[in-house]
């Protein structure tokens, strides 16, 4: 009896470690810029960090962080998600934006999304003309339907109502989460 329990406790385990790591790479080509952050969600601040992995190892230690974010040079957690209001969102159409961008982030203080990105991906010809969609998930929609013809990632502006379909998710950023 007992090796079978044992046997059930290392599947679970293990079923935890890969729904754990899934999670951590769901979010992986999200990217957002130019976030206004509310002030009341910084739980901890300090530049003196110095790298990404060691942000990420506080906000591992502290009890109430929920997100963490490490932009030139300053380590900043937060008690929940600090992405609700970024003027560029970016991702894969087959990824859902609600799971990477609206909420915590899929897995935590595991997870990392690039923040302050140039796109590089090439253009679809798919775009629709600045207004025409209002909505960030609207611009998801409109390049998974494109997906058929090429359309891999997209591009959100709520400054000018911009969505931007590229053929790649090829970007280079100055800060991740």
């Amino acid at each position: 009896m007992g090796a079978v329990l044992n046997m059930y406790s290392s599947l679970a385990l293990l079923l935890s470690c890969l729904i754990l790591a899934s999670a951590k790479d769901e979010c992986l080509d999200f990217t957002v810029s130019d976030c206004v952050i509310d002030p009341a969600l910084v739980i901890w601040e300090n530049d003196q960090v110095g790298t990404s992995a060691l942000c990420q190892f506080a906000c591992h230690n502290f009890n109430s962080c929920k997100e963490f974010r490490f932009y030139q040079g300053n380590c900043q957690l937060f008690s929940d998600s600090f992405k609700n209001v970024c003027d560029v969102v970016g991702g894969r159409a087959d990824k859902d934006l609600e799971d990477c961008v609206g909420s915590v982030t899929a897995g935590g203080c595991d997870a990392f999304i690039d923040e302050e990105c140039e796109y590089l991906g090439e253009d679809s010809g798919f775009s629709p003309p600045p207004g025409e969609i209002t909505e960030a998930v609207e611009c998801q929609n409109f390049c998974k339907g494109f997906q058929v013809l090429g359309c891999e990632y997209w591009v959100w502006g709520e400054a000018g109502q911009t969505c931007d379909l590229l053929k790649s998710w090829e970007t280079r950023h100055t800060g991740d989460r």
